[in-house]
């Protein structure tokens, strides 16, 4: 009796242990399975190449469904029928080696489509509208900002697709010296307060969002810059009258030079006359 229950004992662990090498190498197959995600080929056919290229999805207008927000100046429409529509977008791959251009519509291939909906107000009632709708017709490989769209003190960047600040040292000095309540703006190229700086102001003052961040009586902001303003003119013409008055130094230092030279000059040309003269006396 002892014997058959150790021998089911055993039959039962061996059982047990069989069942949970099964599951580990399946679980292990699992694994290796999902984490292979390509099959890599040592040899490309040049034919396969050319089917890829041939079949890659390039860039091109696609039909794509495009949601039909509700109108924002009625605030009684609660539903747009129908929702979306169908319309020609650019969609595709571009292979260019370039991450940041995109399958866009050209200047010109963009035009807007009139769309007939149904507005559903919150009184269940139909009213007939009709919306804009942007296709595409012609597409390219780019960027979608062009460079028109850049501020005068911007310059455009076509290789990240971006308007960037002529600015560059105002930017590095925001960056460096600014505080936790500024940063820098790329859209007006300005070091501005933040938005969770904004504060109401009381009657009177005024809140400047570019330099201290507070309200302010506009009156004394009125006078401040014109005091910093007659300082700065003052102390350009001073800056002048030093600067002038070092030159009249300087040229009058000079023409006591060329003085003193042309006085010693003369007293060697009478030393030496008179020693001629010496010379030509002692001859017999």
């Amino acid at each position: 009796m002892i014997v058959a229950m150790a021998v089911n004992t055993i039959f039962l662990m061996s059982s047990f242990i069989l069942i949970q090498q099964m599951e580990m190498g399946n679980s292990s197959q699992s694994i290796r399975y999902t984490s292979e995600q390509y099959l890599i080929q040592e040899q490309c056919p040049s034919d396969l190449k050319t089917k890829i290229w041939r079949e890659m999805p390039h860039c091109n207008p696609r039909d794509i469904l495009v949601d039909l927000p509700l109108p924002s100046h009625l605030n009684t429409v609660q539903e747009v029928i129908p929702p979306q529509v169908m319309a020609k977008r650019c969609q595709g791959v571009c292979a260019q080696g370039n991450d940041y251009h995109q399958c866009v519509a050209r200047p010109e291939g963009r035009f807007n489509k009139t769309i007939e909906v149904l507005l559903l107000d919150k009184n269940g009632n139909y009213k007939c509208g009709e919306t804009q709708v942007e296709f595409h017709e012609s597409c390219k490989c780019g960027c979608d900002l062009e460079a028109t769209t850049c501020s005068a003190v911007q310059f455009y960047d076509h290789g990240v697709c971006k308007c960037r600040c002529q600015d560059i040292r105002a930017h590095q000095r925001c960056i460096h010296y600014g505080t936790k309540q500024k940063f820098w703006d790329e859209s007006s190229c300005r070091c501005i307060c933040r938005a969770e700086m904004f504060k109401a102001c009381s009657t009177g003052f005024v809140y400047d969002g570019l330099e201290t961040c507070s309200c302010l009586n506009p009156k004394g902001v009125s006078s401040t810059t014109g005091m910093v303003a007659a300082s700065s003119t003052a102390i350009t013409l001073v800056i002048l009258f030093i600067a002038t008055l070092i030159a009249l130094m300087y040229v009058m230092m000079q023409n006591q030079k060329l003085k003193n030279d042309v006085k010693k000059l003369n007293e060697r040309h009478r030393k030496t006359s008179k020693e001629w003269s010496l010379c030509e006396n002692a001859d017999p």
